[in-house]
C-alpha cells in the first residue's frame, strides 16, 4: 500500500466506497485497520468477513447483515461523522444485504450484498429493499454471478436474472470488465459488482485496486460526487490566553463605553490563532514495507504471466506480513501500557477506557432523524423545541411586578464582592461548552483585574435592577441521544442546554448565598439529602434500611413506596418556586433576580439549515442551570409537613421514597395509601404528576400482599420483590442477593477491562494497575457498601472472589493463587473490612461534617440495625474529641478579607537559594515592611501518631504550644497554630499585628475561604476570628516566611511545636475528611493485620515470609520481574511441582535429581543451576 503511483493514490483518496471480499477479516484485521486509518473511506463494505460479532474500527460504526443459521456474510462500516440511517432487512442465509441511507451533500442509499455461490438470486427480496428506501441508490458487493456483460467468460442463470433485474429497475453497471477474483493460474472472474441508479451514472466511477491485500478477491472502489471523503483537518484554531489577558486589560481601560461581554467576544476573535496539526502517522517499519512491496510485485507478475509460482509467493508473503503486523501492533500497545505511570495524569488512560467501554455511534444522530423523516433538519428541530415548550401562546404568569417580599436577612441583598467572583470562577470547569455568545469559562478565568472589575460591575447592576440581559436567558439546545434508545424517535433525545457562561457565573455567586441562608436557618427538612453539602445519596438508603431492620426486629411489618415524578425538573411551575422562596424568607434583590431568571427564558436549536425560531419555557427550572437543583428542592421542602406523622420520607432530587411500619397488613396499607394520596395532591398543586406505572411498592415481608395494593391516580401500584433505589437494589428480605449479582456483573466487566492494560510480563506496572483498580473497581464497589453490613457469607464470598480476580490481574498472578494471599500482597483489605470501613466513614460524616445530622444518632435510635451494630462495635476506635460541625454565623461574603502576602521580594524559588540568602532577604522584608507592628510566629509539627501547633510572640515573651485532639495533616496543624495566634490576640488591646507562617498551603487556603477544601471548617473559624478582630480595631497581616533559614522567631516556634508532642495540653479542632480518612486507613490496616493471624485467612508460605504484612513490591521493577517476584512469594511460580499440583503435569519430580521441583529446590538445591548459584 506504500510507494504506489501518485495517480492511483489520488484516485483512492477520492473514493467514497471501499468494497472487498476479505475471505476472513479476523486474520487480516491489523493490516486492514492501518489501511483504513490512512484513507478514511466514508463507507466500507466487507463480504465474507467470517465473524460471529462485529469488530471495532476507530471512527466507524459497524453493521452486519442478518442471517438465520449461518454467520453474517456482509459487514458494513460507515464513518461516524456522516449522517445515516440503517434500513432494517429481514434475515436470509443465501441472499444477505445491508441497507444504509447516507447523507452528505448528496443523499444516497447504499446496499451491501452477498449472494452465496450455490444460491439463486431472489429478485423480490432486493426489490423490496429498494422500494422501501429513498433513491438514488448504490448496490455493491459479491454477487457470485457470471455474465459476459461484466467480463466473465460465461453466463449463468444468476447472471441473467441479475441483468434482467438491473434493466427493470434502471440500474447501471459501473464495472469496466476487470477481474476481481483470482484462483490459480487459469481462472479469474468478475464477481464483485457495483450498480447505481440512473441519477448517479454521471457522478459515479469504479476502479479496482492494484493488489489483493492477501485475499483472493481484489478490492474495488466507487467514487461518487457529493459523497467524497472530507478533507482531513490539518489545522485548529486556539486562543492565545496570554495575549488575551493583556489585550483585555488594554481594551477595558480604553473602551469603557463598550460592554464587558462585547469586549470579551472581540478580544477572543482578535487573539485566536491557527495552529497546524501534526500528522498522526503510524510508526514506519522498513521490514513491513519491504514485504508488502515483494507481495505487490509478485501479484503484478502473476497477472502478467499467469505463473502459479508468483501467486504462491504472494500468498506466503501475506502470512509473513500478517505476523509482522501482529507483532508491531502488540509492541505498540505494550509500549503504550508501559508508558502509563501512576505519578502522571492519567487523562490518556481515561480516554482509552471510555473508548473501550463505549459503543461507537454516529456523531449527529439527530440529523439521522431528519433523514428518516425526509424532512429538513430545521423542521424536526422546531418540533423538538415545541415538544419541550409545551405551549403555543405566552401565558400571563410571571409578568414584571413591582411587588416583592422583604428579605428576612438584609445581608442577602449586599452587592457582590470581588472575592465572591474569584471563588465562583475557581469552581467553573475548563471543559464546559460555551453558550450562544461563545464566551467560555476559560475566557472568564483568564480575565485580568481590570476586566474582572468591569464584570463585577455588570453583575452588581443586574443584581440591583433585578433583571437579567436577554442573552443570559437564551440557551442553545443540543439534542443528545439517550443511551440505548432509537435515534429515529424524537422522544429518544435529551435536551442539553448551553447557556451563557457569564450568566452562570452570577448564578454560582447567588447559589453560594442561597445555600448559606437555607442551611443556617435550618430550612431544609432532614429527609432532604439531594444537592446539599455534607450529604450523600447513600444516606437515604441507609436511613431506609436501618429503619426496616430495626422495625423487623420489633416484629413489625414494613413497606416502602418509591415514587416516580414525570419530568419533575421540566414541569414544576414557576409560581410554586417563587411561593417557596417567599415562604422561607427569601425576598428583596434575590427574589426579584430569580423571578427575572425564570421568566421568558428562550431556547433554540442550531442546524445545518440555520437556527430555529426562539421557543419559550413557561414552567420547569432551566436545564443545566446552576440554581436549578436548589430551586427544585425548595418546592419539595413542605412535603413532609403534608404527610401523616406515621410515615417516614426520603427525598433526593426527584427520587422520593415513603416508608412506614405497622402491626397488621391492613394498617400498613392504610398508612401508605394515605401518604401516597397526600403526596400526589401536594405535587399536583406544584404542577407535578406521579407516574403510577413507574412507581414501585416493596413490602419487607413474605406474607402475601396482593390484596393490599396502593392506588395512585386510579392505578394500583403492584408489589415488587426488589427495586433499584439511588443505585442500590433493595429486596424484600434485605438479603442483597439481587444487588450483589448486579455488582458482580459490573465488577467482572471492570476485570475484563483491566486485562487490556497488562499481562503476565507486559503492560502497566503493578503500582499503576493497583491505582487503576482502586479508582475503577473500589470506586464503584465502595458506594453501596454501608448498606451491606448484613450481607450473607455467600454474598461476601462472591464479592471477594471478584476482588481477588481483579488483584490477580493487576499483579500478574495465575487464577489458582490464593485469594487471601492475593489480597494481602496487594496491600488491600477483605470485603468485610471494606464494608465496616465504609459504614464507619458514613457515620463519621454524619457526626463531624454536618451540624445536627438526623442520622448521627442512629446507633442509639435503631440498635437492632446491622449498620448501627457495626458502628457500635468500633465505637472505641472512632475519634470522639473534635470540634462539632458548625456553620459560619457571619455570611462568608461579609467577612473581612485578610491581608495575606505569599511572596518575599527577591525570592522566586526557595529550593534555588541558600539559607543565608533566604535569611537576609527575609530580614530585609521584616525591617522595611513590618517594623512598626507586633510579630507573631506560628508553626505546626506532625509525627506518626500526633500533631502539634505553637505560637511565639517574642516581644511579649510568650510561647503557646498545644497538641491537637487527633492526628491531622501538616496544613491542619499550621492552621491550628494560626487560630491559636488569633485567639491570643483577641484578649489583647487593639494593635497592629503580623502573623508569620512557613506554610504556603495554609495561607493560600485563608486567601480564598469561599472555596471548598479539606479543612473548610477550620478556615472559616480563622476567617470569622479575623473578621471580629478587625471590627475591634486590630490591624492584622499574614506573611509567609521560608522555613529553617535562621529567623529567630520562626526557629523558636519550630522547636516549641516539636516539643509539644510530649505534652498533654490538647486543643479541639474540627475533624476534616482527610483526618477521618487517615484514621480509617489505620483502622483498616489494624483489622487486616489481626485477620492475617487467623487460620482461615493467612497463606502459609506468605505468612512465613511476611507475618506483619510489611512486604512490598520494590518500585522501578519491570512488570515481568515484579510479577515473577509475586509468584515466588506466593509459591505459584510455574515449577513442575506447581504444574503437578494444578493437574498440568504427571509428576512433580525434577528431571536431574528426582526431588520435588519446588521453588526452594530450584533456587538452593537443584544441580542443574549450580553455576548460576555461584
Amino acid at each position: 500500500m506504500a510507494h504506489q503511483p501518485l495517480s492511483f493514490r489520488e484516485e483512492v483518496r477520492k473514493a467514497a466506497i471501499f468494497q472487498w471480499n476479505a475471505r476472513g477479516l479476523r486474520s487480516r484485521i491489523a493490516d486492514f485497520r492501518r489501511f483504513v486509518y490512512s484513507h478514511k473511506f466514508p463507507i466500507i463494505v466487507i463480504c465474507e468477513p467470517n465473524l460471529s460479532n462485529a469488530i471495532r474500527l476507530s471512527g466507524y460504526e459497524s453493521f452486519m447483515s442478518s442471517a438465520t443459521a449461518e454467520n453474517s456474510k456482509v459487514l458494513m462500516f460507515i464513518r461516524r461523522d456522516l449522517t445515516y440511517i440503517h434500513q432494517p432487512v429481514s434475515p436470509d442465509d443465501d441472499n444477505q444485504y445491508i441497507c444504509l441511507t447516507v447523507k452528505k451533500r448528496l443523499t444516497v442509499t447504499v446496499v451491501g450484498a452477498y449472494l452465496s455461490p450455490s444460491s439463486r438470486f431472489d429478485h423480490k427480496r432486493l426489490q423490496g429493499i429498494l422500494s422501501s428506501s429513498p433513491h438514488p441508490c448504490v448496490i455493491i458487493g459479491d454477487f457470485n454471478a457470471h455474465h459476459t456483460l461484466w467480463g466473465s467468460s460465461k453466463t449463468n442463470a444468476k447472471g441473467r436474472n441479475l441483468v434482467s433485474f438491473a434493466s427493470d429497475n434502471e440500474l447501471f453497471l459501473l464495472n469496466d470488465g476487470s477481474p476481481t477474483f483470482l484462483r490459480g493460474s487459469t481462472y479469474s472472474s468478475c464477481l464483485d459488482l457495483a450498480f447505481v441508479s440512473r441519477g448517479l451514472v454521471r457522478r459515479a466511477g469504479w476502479f479496482q485496486d492494484i493488489e489483493t491485500h492477501g485475499s483472493d478477491h481484489i478490492p474495488t472502489y466507487v467514487k461518487i460526487e457529493g459523497l467524497c471523503p472530507s478533507k482531513i483537518r490539518d489545522s485548529v484554531q486556539r486562543v492565545d490566553w496570554t495575549k488575551f489577558q493583556s489585550r483585555m486589560e488594554e481594551q477595558c481601560q480604553a473602551n469603557r463605553s463598550l460592554g464587558i461581554e462585547e469586549i470579551i467576544k472581540n478580544t477572543i476573535h482578535d487573539t485566536t490563532c491557527t495552529l497546524a496539526c501534526s500528522s498522526k502517522l503510524t510508526e514506519f517499519d522498513y521490514e513491513l514495507e519491504r514485504l508488502r512491496a515483494i507481495r505487490r510485485r509478485a501479484e503484478r507478475r502473476y497477472r502478467r504471466t499467469e505463473a502459479i509460482e508468483d501467486l504462491r509467493i504472494a500468498r506466503r508473503l501475506q502470512k509473513k506480513i500478517q505476523r509482522r503486523i501482529d507483532k508491531l501492533e502488540s509492541q505498540r500497545w505494550t509500549a503504550f501500557c508501559e508508558s502509563l505511570d501512576p505519578r502522571k495524569p492519567l487523562s490518556l488512560l481515561w480516554r482509552t477506557v471510555r473508548g473501550l467501554r463505549t459503543k461507537p455511534i454516529q456523531w449527529s444522530p439527530f440529523k439521522a432523524l431528519a433523514l428518516s423523516q425526509r424532512r429538513p433538519e430545521i423542521d424536526v428541530a422546531e418540533d423538538f423545541c415545541a415538544r419541550l415548550s409545551g405551549q403555543l401562546t405566552v401565558p400571563n404568569s410571571l409578568l414584571p411586578s413591582s411587588s416583592c417580599p422583604q428579605p428576612l436577612d438584609p445581608r442577602m441583598d449586599l452587592p457582590f464582592s470581588i472575592h465572591e467572583l474569584k471563588a465562583a470562577l475557581a469552581l467553573c470547569g475548563h471543559a464546559s461548552a460555551p453558550g450562544p455568545d461563545r464566551i467560555s469559562y476559560r475566557a472568564l478565568r483568564h480575565l485580568g483585574e481590570s476586566a474582572r472589575t468591569l464584570l463585577l460591575e455588570l453583575y452588581n447592576n443586574s443584581w440591583q435592577d433585578g433583571t437579567l440581559p436577554t442573552s443570559w436567558k437564551t440557551s442553545r439546545l443540543v439534542p443528545l441521544l439517550k443511551p440505548g434508545k432509537s435515534p429515529l424517535d424524537l422522544s429518544s433525545y435529551r435536551p442539553i442546554a448551553l447557556a451563557s457562561c457569564v450568566g452562570k457565573v452570577m448564578e454560582r455567586m447567588i447559589l453560594g448565598r442561597l445555600e448559606w441562608y437555607l442551611e443556617c436557618n435550618n430550612t431544609y427538612p432532614e429527609a432532604m439529602a439531594g444537592f446539599r453539602r455534607g450529604r450523600s445519596s447513600i444516606d437515604s438508603v441507609v436511613d431506609l434500611v436501618t429503619y426496616v431492620q430495626h422495625e423487623k426486629g420489633r416484629k413489625r411489618l414494613c413497606a416502602s413506596l418509591f415514587l416516580d415524578v414525570k419530568g419533575a425538573y421540566d414541569n414544576v411551575t414557576h409560581e410554586a418556586i417563587l411561593t417557596a422562596l417567599e415562604e422561607v424568607g427569601v425576598g428583596g434583590r434575590m427574589y426579584r433576580w430569580i423571578r427575572s431568571y425564570l421568566s421568558m427564558r428562550s431556547f433554540f436549536v442550531s442546524t445545518e439549515d440555520g437556527q430555529t425560531s426562539p421557543h419559550y419555557s413557561y414552567r420547569g427550572v432551566p436545564q443545566g442551570g446552576v440554581l436549578s437543583p436548589v430551586l427544585f428542592n425548595l418546592t419539595l421542602i413542605a412535603l413532609i409537613e403534608h404527610l401523616p406523622s406515621t410515615v417516614r420520607l426520603s427525598m433526593y432530587a426527584d427520587d422520593i421514597c415513603i416508608w412506614t411500619s405497622a402491626v397488621t397488613r391492613l394498617q400498613l396499607r392504610a398508612r401508605i395509601q394515605k401518604a401516597a394520596a397526600q403526596a400526589a395532591r401536594y405535587l399536583r398543586n406544584r404542577g407535578l404528576e406521579i407516574s403510577s406505572e413507574k412507581c414501585a411498592l416493596v413490602a419487607f415481608t413474605r406474607k402475601p400482599m396482593n390484596n393490599y395494593g396502593v392506588i395512585i391516580n386510579g392505578q394500583t401500584v403492584p408489589y415488587s420483590r426488589s427495586h433499584k433505589f439511588l443505585g442500590v437494589i433493595i429486596d424484600r428480605d434485605l438479603s442483597w442477593s439481587h444487588h450483589v449479582s448486579y455488582i458482580k456483573k459490573r465488577l467482572i466487566g471492570i476485570c475484563h477491562l483491566l486485562k487490556f492494560f497488562a499481562g503476565k510480563t507486559w503492560g502497566m506496572s503493578p503500582s499503576a494497575m493497583l491505582q487503576l483498580y482502586r479508582v475503577l473497581f473500589l470506586g464503584f464497589l465502595r458506594y453501596s457498601l454501608p448498606a451491606l453490613t448484613n450481607a450473607s457469607k455467600t454474598s461476601l464470598r462472591t464479592l471477594q472472589s471478584v476482588q481477588a480476580q481483579a488483584l490477580r490481574i493487576c499483579l500478574g498472578l495465575p487464577a489458582s493463587a490464593s485469594t487471601a494471599a492475593s489480597i494481602a500482597i496487594a496491600g488491600d483489605h477483605l470485603v468485610t473490612t471494606h464494608i465496616d470501613v465504609e459504614a464507619l466513614r458514613t457515620h463519621i460524616r454524619h457526626l463531624a461534617r454536618t451540624p445536627r445530622h438526623h442520622l448521627a444518632s442512629l446507633p442509639e435510635d435503631r440498635p437492632r440495625a446491622s449498620f448501627c451494630q457495626t458502628v457500635t462495635a468500633y465505637r472505641e476506635s472512632l475519634p470522639t474529641c473534635f470540634t462539632p460541625a458548625a456553620r459560619p454565623s457571619v455570611p462568608p461574603w461579609c467577612l473581612t478579607q485578610p491581608n495575606i502576602s505569599l511572596a518575599i521580594p527577591g525570592i522566586r524559588k526557595k529550593a534555588d537559594m541558600s539559607s543565608p540568602a533566604l535569611k537576609q532577604l527575609a530580614l530585609l522584608m521584616l525591617y522595611e515592611k513590618y517594623q512598626g507592628c507586633i510579630h507573631v510566629y506560628t508553626d505546626g509539627s506532625v509525627l506518626q501518631n500526633s500533631s502539634t501547633a505553637s505560637v511565639v510572640i517574642p516581644i511579649k515573651a510568650t510561647t503557646i504550644k498545644c497538641k491537637t485532639c487527633h492526628l491531622t495533616t501538616s496544613t491542619g496543624a499550621e492552621l491550628t497554630a494560626l487560630r491559636a495566634a488569633l485567639q491570643f490576640i483577641s484578649d489583647e488591646r487593639a494593635q497592629k499585628w503580623t502573623i508569620f507562617s512557613d506554610s504556603k498551603a495554609a495561607l493560600q487556603s485563608l486567601l480564598s475561604p469561599l472555596r471548598r477544601g479539606p479543612h473548610e471548617q477550620l478556615v472559616f473559624e480563622i476567617a470569622e476570628e479575623t473578621h471580629h478582630l478587625t471590627e475591634k480595631g486590630h490591624e492584622l497581616a499574614f506573611q509567609w516566611l521560608p522555613s529553617h533559614c535562621g529567623i529567630i522567631g520562626n526557629e523558636r516556634a519550630d522547636r516549641a511545636a516539636r516539643s509539644a508532642h510530649t505534652e498533654n495540653n490538647e486543643i479541639l479542632i474540627p475533624l476534616s475528611r482527610t483526618d477521618a480518612a487517615r484514621k480509617l486507613r489505620m483502622l483498616a490496616r489494624q483489622r487486616t493485620t489481626s485477620q492475617w493471624n487467623e487460620p482461615h485467612f493467612k497463606h502459609a508460605r506468605l505468612y512465613t515470609l511476611d507475618p506483619t504484612l510489611s512486604l512490598q513490591i520494590p518500585p522501578g521493577l519491570r512488570r515481568g520481574d515484579a510479577t515473577l517476584l509475586c509468584r515466588l512469594w506466593l509459591d505459584v511460580a510455574f515449577t513442575k511441582a506447581y504444574a503437578f499440583r494444578i493437574g498440568m503435569a504427571d509428576t512433580a519430580a525434577c528431571y536431574h535429581c528426582g526431588s520435588d521441583d519446588t521453588i526452594q529446590h530450584i533456587l538452593c538445591e537443584s544441580p542443574q543451576y549450580c553455576s548460576q548459584r555461584r
